[in-house]
């Protein structure tokens, strides 16, 4: 983009080099001068836009099955905040049963725009099964 920036600088100066032969009227060479600032900056700034929308879509695509943490209450039918990696994310849960509330865990199952579509996760199905019980030992008991 900076090689862009440049380009524009030099295609300017060039073109305000020849009005400046042609006409010493400074209000064409001040509108001339700028349209040649202005539609470069246009420019520049449509291509930064459009490259940091492509980054968030891959970065919202990278979120899928990651698990979050609810932050602010989710209403049936709603929106609320859901935590995941430190940052907060806009939340929806359509495919609840209930309102997720604050600290529950959530699985992210899709993307829409920049809200991320969750279900809740059963808090038991994360668990590590249990150590020892009924699992029988490979040591016998004295």
């Amino acid at each position: 983009m900076a090689t862009l920036l440049v380009v524009a600088a030099m295609v300017a100066a060039a073109l305000m080099g020849v009005i400046s032969l042609v006409t010493e009227d400074w209000r064409a060479q001040f509108v001339v001068f700028s349209m040649l600032a202005v539609i470069p900056a246009f420019i520049i700034a449509w291509r930064w836009l459009r490259q940091r929308r492509r980054k968030r879509r891959l970065q919202g695509q990278r979120l899928l099955g990651r698990m979050g943490e609810v932050r602010q209450t989710i209403p049936l039918g709603q929106r609320g905040d859901v935590l995941i990696d430190g940052a907060l994310w806009v939340a929806a849960a359509p495919a609840a049963q209930r309102d997720l509330r604050r600290g529950d865990r959530v699985k992210i199952t899709g993307i829409s725009g920049i809200l991320l579509l969750v279900e809740p996760v059963d808090d038991n199905s994360q668990k590590p099964p249990a150590l020892g019980g009924t699992g029988g030992s490979a040591e016998p008991e004295p």
